[in-house]
């Protein structure tokens, strides 16, 4: 379970959210601004709020009140960005071993290989990013997100720029990995039908507030 409390007053928008992300996936659905994005990032520790608690389990990763910010590289997360953030100079495979730098080499090469299986990119292990599909790309890049065997995963927009059929398999193949994973996974979008198709909770935001918070039938 993760639980998150967020308020940042900006020029012209007000983010006053409080949260909470069980196991499994839940979607972080809105319109284009609504402080979907900034969430994310205060749940990775890539932003601060002014005023902020995220809290794992019993762990604090964030309390502003108490000093307390876990660096994104401690806080054993998974984030799979929008533009997807590829080296554009690595191999997908050594994109995948840049994803766990704590681990051995040995460790790391068995870890990225399962994970080139699973996702299906078998034969692209020299491959640069620019001689991959939109779809090959999303995948490499969820893969490096999980190298780290994270505690939670953030997923921000993973179907936005792909067709209709690339967007199916992705999720085929993304819904058969995290049924094995026991964690929390946040999914951004704006997307209903993708909202409502894979995760069992939709939280609503608007204009930086909560706007409806339901499970999912």
């Amino acid at each position: 379970m993760i639980k998150v409390q967020i308020k940042h007053q900006f020029p012209n928008f007000n983010l006053n959210l409080e949260l909470e992300f069980p196991r499994g996936i839940t979607a972080l659905f809105g319109p284009s601004g609504a402080g979907k994005s900034l969430t994310l990032k205060s749940l990775s520790g890539i932003w601060t709020p002014q005023e902020g608690k995220v809290q794992l389990d019993e762990t604090w990763l964030l309390d502003t009140q108490n000093k307390i910010n876990i660096s994104p590289q401690m806080r054993q997360c998974g984030f799979l960005f929008q533009n997807h953030n590829l080296f554009p100079h690595f191999t997908l495979l050594n994109n995948l071993l840049y994803g766990c730098p704590k681990a051995s080499l040995e460790e790391r090469n068995t870890k990225a290989q399962s994970l080139i299986e699973k996702f299906n990119l078998t034969g692209l292990q020299n491959n640069l990013p620019h001689q991959l599909s939109g779809g090959q790309i999303q995948r490499a890049a969820l893969a490096r997100a999980l190298m780290r065997n994270p505690q939670y995963l953030l997923l921000d927009e993973p179907f936005s720029s792909l067709d209709s059929a690339t967007k199916d398999k992705l999720a085929h193949c993304l819904e058969q990995v995290l049924q094995e994973l026991n964690i929390p996974v946040i999914l951004v979008t704006h997307d209903s039908a993708v909202a409502q198709k894979m995760a069992s909770k939709t939280i609503f935001i608007d204009q930086g507030q909560l706007a409806q918070n339901n499970l999912n039938t």
